[in-house]
């Protein structure tokens, strides 16, 4: 990287014109081709796609993914790389259908299509995105997670409170919930930039920061109408 070369960074300066940082860390220079709106999410992919690693997704799996933010969004599309078979599980009809196109195999509401989602398959990877119950993913009647299922906390959370002896039974492993390093920074950068990884369907709103407020008022009253809102402080 050279003076005057946009980038992404991952390590948290804030809104800054000049930013220098040593060579491990979380910085990238943003693609060209990528748009910068778009290279905004490498935060999230990177997330998702770390997560998806460590719980050594591969094309042998029934890949789970519970929530459809950009996290969840970012993780379907993360283990469709990796080969996987991918059903995504969201309670909005819209985000299910974004999650087809990103790639999932299938989508299913998990309140109103619970029997469809059990029958679709014994999955043996959770990638879980929304910080749900996770009782509720191991209890037996539901028969979701197949033995020796591998769960990656992706979403964060302070505490996580699980039946042991369901997940005795099952054999599950759990990987805690991470955030990314530089190559895989590097790694998700080159896919999104060949378009492997699809980082602006992400993007709802586009911004001036002046209109944070709002934002900021909409995600308290009403979050499931926000998508990925990028600030722009040139506006």
């Amino acid at each position: 990287m050279c003076i005057r070369d946009r980038v992404y960074t991952g390590t948290f300066p804030g809104h800054v014109e000049y930013h220098t940082a040593r060579e491990s860390a979380l910085i990238v220079k943003s693609p060209p081709g990528l748009g910068y709106e778009a290279a905004t999410m490498l935060g999230l992919a990177g997330v998702s796609y770390f997560n998806a690693k460590q719980a050594g997704v591969s094309a042998k799996d029934e890949v789970l993914v519970t929530g459809s933010g950009g996290i969840g969004f970012m993780a379907v599309q993360a283990a469709k790389y990796m080969g996987a078979h991918v059903t995504l599980a969201s309670r909005t009809r819209n985000r299910r259908e974004l999650g087809a196109k990103l790639g999932a195999d299938a989508a299913f509401d998990p309140e109103t299509e619970a029997e469809a989602l059990r029958e679709n398959g014994s999955y043996s990877v959770l990638l879980e995105c929304a910080g749900v119950d996770i009782d509720s993913l191991m209890k037996p009647k539901n028969a979701l997670l197949a033995p020796f299922a591998r769960v990656a906390l992706v979403a964060g959370r302070f505490r996580v409170d699980y039946n042991f002896l369901w997940a005795s039974m099952l054999r599950v492993s759990f990987h805690q919930s991470t955030h990314f390093d530089r190559p895989t920074l590097d790694e998700v950068a080159g896919l999104a930039a060949g378009g492997t990884l699809d980082l602006g369907a992400l993007i709802k709103d586009v911004v001036p920061i002046d209109a944070a407020v709002a934002i900021y008022d909409t995600l308290r009253d009403d979050p499931m109408s926000l998508g990925g809102t990028v600030f722009d402080w040139g506006r």
